[in-house]
């Protein structure tokens, strides 16, 4: 019986869009295959890594006996990642477990996956809320989540004369729980007069001691010295008001005379302490400056 042979011809097929180049990676025992275009989409250290020339034959990445080495991961990190780069969330929501998603977070820090980063972040911060403040602040530091780290440091200062010192000192160390008791003393208790201390200009009043007619707080003449001096700033600066004035008010002032006293309403003095979000800005602002979000 005679065969029938076909010709396929010759001609060679074009590489569409969804033509995947392999690389083997190995983290801890176990070996994966996956699409190297998914790292290099996501991280701009895998594309560069990716880029780098290698000797033909049997490159790194390119076979199971010789794949690119992955330090500073457990392979259920790994695993948890690619569940996010992989799966079609569009068709298969994505369940992942607190403990897996930190992962992800972790991962995607240190490899630089800016979009995946801020997407675990999304997801765990819900979870976060329902930790101790301690664990927030580590948990921030850890992954350099600045959302975390100031919302764990805000519910310890506000709690500053109830917290666990030696807990919060075992986790953070004596200096971090000095800075939370200044923070929270500075936020609860009353301002101190002091140098430190900022004034408005509109928050203080200057009047006569004998007649209260209001005397100017742009430069006048302090009689006891005879010479010029601005009323706020010697105020704010010294804290002094036994300063001599010459009112120039009522007639029939004994003041006239240049022998009377400012009188200070000291009752309208509104010292401004900072919120507690720029006091916690302040004393931590070298942590902070590592982190991102």
């Amino acid at each position: 019986m005679a065969s029938t042979i076909i010709d396929v011809g010759t001609t060679e097929s074009t590489r569409g869009t969804f033509y995947f180049e392999f690389v083997t990676l190995k983290v801890q025992d176990t070996i994966h295959r996956i699409p190297k275009r998914i790292l290099e989409e996501w991280s701009q250290i895998f594309k560069d890594m990716f880029g780098i020339p290698q000797e033909d034959g049997n490159p790194e990445g390119s076979s199971d006996e010789n794949p690119i080495i992955l330090p500073g991961c457990t392979n259920a990190e790994f695993e948890s990642l690619m569940k996010v780069l992989l799966t079609p969330t569009s068709i298969k929501p994505l369940v992942l477990s607190k403990d897996q998603w930190i992962g992800v977070l972790k991962l995607s820090t240190m490899w630089d996956m800016v979009v995946v980063r801020k997407h675990a972040i999304a997801m765990l911060s819900p979870l976060i809320e329902e930790h101790t403040p301690i664990e927030q602040v580590v948990l921030g530091k850890q992954f350099k989540v600045a959302s975390w780290f100031t919302q764990g440091c805000a519910s310890l200062a506000s709690a500053h004369k109830t917290l666990d010192l030696h807990s919060v000192a075992k986790a953070l160390g004596w200096e971090f729980v000095a800075r939370i008791l200044r923070i929270g003393s500075s936020e609860t208790e009353p301002a101190a007069i002091a140098d430190t201390v900022e004034l408005s200009h509109a928050s203080l009043k200057f009047k006569c001691k004998n007649c209260k007619t209001p005397i100017a707080t742009s430069t006048t003449t302090d009689n006891k010295r005879s010479e010029p001096i601005n009323l706020f700033a010697h105020i704010q600066q010294r804290w002094e008001t036994n300063i001599r004035y010459s009112c120039t008010g009522r007639v029939g002032c004994s003041g006239v005379s240049g022998m009377s006293s400012i009188l200070l309403e000291q009752q309208i003095i509104r010292v401004q302490t900072p919120n507690l979000a720029a006091s916690i800005s302040q004393a931590f602002k070298e942590e902070l400056r590592d982190m991102y979000l």
